[in-house]
């Protein structure tokens, strides 16, 4: 099943559709006007190539507004860290070094939430010399986009990120006007496989605050 929905303001659902292709999501982008379709600013959805292709055919520079959820980034960005440490670890062990043995854990840890007991073992690895290091580090730089306001300030380094104000196109006249952010949740029979698609405006959400003394890039 597929449903558009908003992400501002009282929730409202404004399409459903059964299955997960892309004439699902095509339909209702279809059922826009012209204009409707200029005023729809983000559409945020899990990294599902049928939803990519119906947002980027069916709105005007919909390859700019296409914004994935930050569970499944994270898990993509995630499994490449554990990829490389894999790798790693099994050359490493060839020459006897067991420097990434054990650690699996440690690598799809927040920064603010290494418990005590591991911080040094952590910090050693981090700043360590190994190529999941650099991996890990290249993550948690692609993570830090979601405490950005937009593609400008996501390439800087100047300034320090903060919370996105939320974009509002309300009509005055009360007809339907679909809102500037919306997503797509897709869910299938089972409650327990379902998938739900949470993101706000660009960025998607904000990570929660960090600790001024945990280990960045």
């Amino acid at each position: 099943m597929t449903v558009v929905a908003d992400l501002e303001g009282e929730p409202r659902v404004h399409h459903v559709a059964d299955g997960r292709g892309k004439e699902a999501l095509s339909s209702y982008y279809e059922s826009l006007s012209e204009a409707e379709r200029l005023r729809i600013e983000t559409v945020a959805m899990d990294m599902w190539a049928a939803y990519i292709s119906a947002t980027v055919s069916g709105l005007p520079d919909g390859d700019q507004k296409l914004a994935f959820d930050k569970f499944h980034v994270a898990a993509h960005l995630g499994g490449a860290v554990d990829e490389v440490r894999r790798a790693e670890h099994r050359i490493l062990q060839g020459r006897g070094d067991e420097r990434l043995a054990g650690t699996l854990s440690l690598w799809l840890y927040h920064p603010d939430r290494v418990p005590d007991r591991s911080w040094v073992r952590f910090k050693e690895l981090i700043y360590g010399r190994s190529k999941t290091a650099r991996c890990w580090h290249l993550k948690e730089v692609a993570m830090m986009m979601w405490e950005t306001r937009d593609r400008a300030e996501a390439r800087s380094s100047e300034g320090s990120p903060t919370p996105a104000s939320k974009a509002s196109t309300r009509s005055s006249n009360g007809s339907r006007n679909p809102r500037a952010v919306i997503e797509i949740v897709t869910a299938s029979a089972s409650p327990s496989t379902s998938i739900w698609a949470d993101s706000t405006s660009t960025p998607i959400h904000s990570r929660s605050t960090r600790n001024p003394e945990s280990p960045l890039v």
